[in-house]
């Protein structure tokens, strides 16, 4: 039998999913990944997965006719493979996948890993994606939630049913892959890692670098991640080299291996104000023992025992960003230590994806006959 994982770039399946999509071939399933063409096609075939290159998705475009076309497609992919169940996983997935799956009676679980534009913005564009995505959902077989507040929040808009509906609790972090790696305490340093988007507190965390360097101009603070002039979410690479010219932040490029960096690192912050699911960037880094600062937001106070493993602090606060991070400047190398360890604990105890696998197999188990 066909178990198909579907999703808008072969990055996040490599990188977040990859140990899911082996649980299910541990399964006896035959498995099928159905995506647009990128650099970790590749990546996943020599994994031993079968992907089916999807041509009509544009992630982040608007046009309703690229994406009738986009949900032509799909229909006409499941029509002709006929999978058992289906994974899916970003809104164009969750919409049009969902929509060819219903039609040909094939069932399929959303997994909802943050909300994303169009729950951040107005307008007449997020409206109407708000409403159809709605629709989509209520034609999944379940709908998973990264994170509790998401989950309320769609059963309260009623986009799913509550009886449907399965909290994950992040999508999990494979801590023996992220192990813990000692903080060297002739130096501290922060680093913030992941997409540059203004809505993840890029330029906040700038800012309290600017203010904190006056202080501690032996302290370093790196940017590590990449930058897309096609998003407008994103912090532009010119902005970007101005913020080095200051002397404030390194900016380190981007990278597909993180843990040199996190291990470099003596704390990861992330002052996001986005929509996350459950930050994967932070789980990297708390992984790793690595104290976090983050902002009192839905998909990152959840990994932070404040005062214990990090900080949490005030979304769009450069100010009390500052403070929570002057404060790990001046800790004791035993305080800092013992929230290095905390951390760690914190993932392995909540967020191991040995949580998350036995989800996995149960949904494939009682769907697929």
């Amino acid at each position: 039998m066909l178990v198909v994982f579907s999703g808008n770039c072969g990055r996040s399946l490599y990188h977040f999913r990859l140990a899911a999509v082996k649980k299910v071939q541990e399964l006896g399933f035959t498995v099928k990944a159905v995506l647009p063409e990128d650099e970790y096609i590749d990546r996943l075939k020599a994994e031993g997965i079968d992907i089916i290159l999807i041509k009509q998705m544009q992630p982040s475009g608007t046009n309703p006719v690229q994406d009738y076309k986009l949900y032509k497609e799909y229909l006409k992919i499941y029509s002709q493979i006929n999978p058992s169940l289906i994974f899916e996983y970003t809104i164009k997935p969750h919409i049009y996948s969902t929509l060819a799956a219903k039609k040909l009676n094939i069932p399929c679980i959303a997994i909802v890993s943050g909300l994303g534009f169009s729950f951040t913005h107005s307008g007449i564009i997020p409206s109407i994606a708000r409403k159809v995505y709605g629709f989509a959902l209520q034609k999944a077989e379940q709908v998973w939630f990264s994170n509790n507040d998401d989950k309320l929040f769609f059963e309260k808009k009623k986009f799913v049913d509550k009886n449907n509906s399965v909290l994950l609790n992040g999508e999990g972090i494979d801590t023996d892959h992220y192990q813990y790696a000692p903080i060297d305490y002739s130096k501290r340093s922060f680093i913030l890692m992941g997409r540059l988007l203004y809505d993840k507190g890029v330029k906040i965390y700038y800012e309290a670098a600017l203010k904190l360097k006056q202080k501690y101009p032996h302290i370093v603070f790196k940017i590590l991640g990449f930058t897309n002039h096609e998003d407008p979410r994103s912090v532009r690479a010119e902005e970007l080299q101005d913020w080095v010219k200051t002397g404030a932040v390194e900016y380190l490029g981007s990278t597909t291996n993180v843990k040199p960096f996190i291990e470099d690192s003596t704390c990861m912050v992330l002052p996001s104000f986005y929509k996350e699911g459950m930050s994967t960037a932070l789980m990297e880094a708390a992984s790793m023992g690595r104290p976090l600062i983050t902002t009192n937001i839905a998909g990152c106070r959840e990994l932070v025992n404040d005062g214990k493993s990090g900080y949490v602090c005030v979304p769009q606060n450069v100010d009390d960003l500052a403070e929570k991070m002057e404060l790990l400047i001046n800790m004791s190398d035993d305080d800092l230590y013992a929230m290095s360890k905390n951390s760690r604990q914190k993932m392995i105890e909540e967020f191991s994806m040995q949580r998350i696998l036995p989800i996995y197999e149960n949904a494939v188990r009682k769907i697929v006959k």
